[in-house]
């Protein structure tokens, strides 16, 4: 049966070390960004209050007084916080460093709201790559429009 070459073993992974296992196998993987996010979050929000915790031990009434906490200052990140703790999480039960945890059942919706594309006003060097690739693509286009007049005009010579 398949289910007996499963390690059923009680696993002794805390938070910390699922999200840094998960960090430095993951991370090549992954956009420095995203790499970056992940770890501040794990930093400023799980390991303060679930560092040393086995995360097997941590019942799901734990979690969601967690998930209330960080709700009660903003529900966007409180969403933000699970989302990535999920995909930490799943990871680790599909590498055998902890058995199914009951926060996985949790959806974002339950606990907080899932973030919205919002608006922001573009960089000096993002503005300067616009304008750069707007030009660069006028003088392209001139140059196909001179080049299709050359064609155009019989014996003449243009001179650009």
């Amino acid at each position: 049966m398949y289910w007996k070459q499963r390690n059923t073993r009680r696993s002794r992974s805390t938070v910390r070390y699922c999200c840094e296992q998960f960090l430095l196998k993951q991370s090549n993987s992954l956009k420095p960004v995203t790499v970056a996010t992940y770890g501040s979050c794990f930093k400023v929000h799980l390991f303060a209050w679930f560092e040393d915790r086995l995360v097997e031990d941590i019942t799901l009434g734990k979690w969601i007084d967690f998930f209330d906490q960080k709700s009660k200052k903003n529900r966007v990140t409180s969403g933000a916080i699970l989302k990535q703790l999920k995909i930490v999480l799943d990871w680790s039960v599909r590498r055998q460093l902890i058995s199914n945890v009951d926060v996985l059942q949790l959806r974002v919706s339950d606990i907080g709201s899932a973030s919205t594309v919002g608006s922001r006003v573009l960089t000096i060097l993002e503005c300067g790559k616009i304008n750069g690739s707007f030009w660069l693509g006028a003088l392209r286009e001139d140059k196909r429009s001179a080049s299709l007049h050359m064609r155009n005009l019989e014996g003449y010579v243009v001179v650009l």
